[in-house]
């Protein structure tokens, strides 16, 4: 469940972090970009730096080429690279939420020209990691940060929460689930998005199924096309389905449902539902 300071709003309860950045995920995302510092200063050896080698490492290429650093004559002591990683530090947590995901293409493309294997990729994967655990919006693709969901999707869902207290409280909950960092249920993260979609259902026709209810619909003369309707109800089904383990105890363990199958139904639940609304209109 949400925390209290989420239920109060003292804190933002967001879907995505698209347009800023919590510490939590600077923080993540730091600590990966150390480990690449650090692989990196091993691997060159820097006890027998000369000083052309010295500037050769990551952390002087970020020092003198992101942070815009000036060179004195201590940095060619070995010790010297740890205060540059203290001074990256005290810079990161300093850059805006765009400034960070620029910081991790340079660090992605600089691994990428200096290490002929698939360093790059590995260190692509922990940053996707931190964005995932810390429900970013963005994903690391072929060294570039891209987003994953759209304006569109977001205001989708924020639209479908305003309808109701009760629909907000069980889109709240799909996105609580799904983005819970100590543990993900991606299971019930579903079954509340499709908890919304019955919810708004009975409040508009007083039926207790989606079946019942577009004929309700029907004879009111609101007429949802036939495709469309079949499709939802197939979708419907599916969250019904005991293979699916969605409303029921898993029947097969590799039918557990992934993060993708949660989004989409969020999105496509909060869509549907303001289709209602709109069609009710």
């Amino acid at each position: 469940m949400q925390s209290f300071s989420q239920r109060n709003g003292f804190i933002d309860s967001q879907i995505l972090q698209k347009d800023n950045i919590s510490y939590d995920l600077k923080l993540s995302l730091f600590n990966v970009i150390v480990m690449c510092l650090e692989v990196d200063l091993k691997n060159e050896k820097e006890d027998s730096y000369s000083q052309p080698n010295k500037y050769k490492t990551l952390i002087y290429i970020i020092y003198l080429e992101f942070f815009k650093g000036r060179v004195t004559s201590h940095m060619f002591k070995n010790a010297h690279s740890w205060k540059i990683i203290e001074f990256i530090e005290s810079e990161f947590f300093n850059l805006e939420f765009f400034e960070v995901y620029d910081f991790l293409e340079i660090i992605i493309s600089k691994f990428k020209n200096k290490y002929a294997d698939d360093s790059y990729i590995k260190v692509s994967m922990k940053f996707n990691d931190s964005l995932k655990k810390h429900n970013s919006a963005y994903r690391v693709v072929e060294g570039s940060v891209v987003s994953i969901t759209s304006e569109d999707e977001i205001n989708e869902i924020e639209r479908a929460a305003a309808q109701d207290a009760f629909i907000q409280e069980h889109l709240n909950k799909a996105i609580y689930h799904m983005s819970n960092k100590d543990g993900p249920d991606y299971r019930n993260s579903i079954k509340e998005s499709i908890s919304a979609v019955e919810y708004c259902v009975r409040e508009i026709t007083r039926e207790n199924t989606l079946g019942d209810a577009f004929k309700k619909l029907e004879k009111n003369n609101i007429i949802i096309p036939e495709m469309l309707r079949c499709s939802f109800l197939k979708l419907y089904h599916w969250t019904n389905d005991k293979k699916s383990g969605v409303r029921h105890a898993l029947m097969e363990e590799g039918k557990m449902p992934k993060l993708e199958e949660a989004r989409y139904m969020l999105i496509t639940s909060s869509a549907f539902i303001n289709y209602l609304k709109e069609k009710q209109l």
